[in-house]
């Protein structure tokens, strides 16, 4: 019986070799494999759980008083999760590119609601799936020129809209596209402003707002309002709230 197996091994022996081989190969392909997927599934990226309902530009130093910076505007973003896990907000940076005349300010805004570039200058912000929060960048931006726009003469043909006493919006949407013409004509038809959130742990959310291609406070699809804009330029004296939203986070203590 001995004889018989010893036989049997000797002349299966390479065809064993072979299977051995065989398999070692395909568990190295489907290891290669499986990292290939992973390089592929990250440099295609996850979607972007967050989305820019709405985006306003107001006006920071419009004070008659006021001679330097007097064309700076915060901008305050209202951002939704669509994502199924929580997203912790810790900083923002602000940008402007592909234009000319616009940049970024000298000035900074600070508030429990308003995220510098700095995180350890700013109190975190939760947002929960479905949930939707507003947020303040710290940076300014710089509208140079836009008062040249906005003149007295201009506003004097405004009319603009206070729900609360609080200027909300104008009642005619026209000047929308006429201040779009005048950014597009100062800055460049693709001048934008590029904001980047950072999240806990690393993760980066990058947002770009084309400042030619506003649009009025009906428009939920991530657009600046410049209806908002022009309304709170007009009627600074009357706004009680930053920039039309309360922040539900704590301000930040020295």
């Amino acid at each position: 019986m001995g004889s018989i197996v010893e036989n049997f091994i000797r002349r299966h022996k390479k065809t064993a070799a072979s299977l051995a081989a065989a398999i070692a190969l395909t568990a190295t392909f489907l290891s290669d494999l499986g990292g290939a997927w992973d390089a592929i599934k990250n440099l295609i990226g996850k979607p972007e759980p967050l989305s820019i309902i709405q985006a306003r530009l107001t006006p920071i130093f419009r004070h008659p008083e006021m001679r330097h910076g007097r064309e700076q505007a915060s901008l305050s973003l209202q951002i939704r999760n669509y994502g199924q896990t929580e997203i912790t907000l810790t900083s923002s940076v602000l940008s402007v590119t592909d234009g000319s005349g616009i940049s970024v300010g000298e000035g900074s805004s600070k508030g429990g609601c308003t995220l510098s570039p700095n995180p350890n200058e700013n109190n975190t912000l939760t947002i929960a799936p479905g949930q939707t929060e507003w947020i303040t960048v710290g940076t300014h931006v710089n509208l140079l020129g836009v008062s040249s726009y906005l003149t007295e003469q201009k506003l004097s043909e405004i009319d603009v809209h206070s729900p609360n006493g609080e200027p909300f919006t104008i009642v005619d949407s026209r000047y929308v596209d006429d201040i779009n013409r005048f950014f597009a004509n100062t800055y460049g038809p693709d001048a934008k402003i590029k904001v980047v959130i950072r999240s806990i742990p690393s993760e980066e959310h990058v947002f770009f707002f084309n400042v030619a291609q506003g649009k009025d406070m009906y428009s939920k699809d991530g657009s600046l309002h410049h209806d908002w804009f022009i309304a709170n330029w007009k009627e600074w004296r009357n706004r009680k709230t930053f920039a039309g939203y309360v922040c539900k986070q704590p301000i930040p203590t020295l």
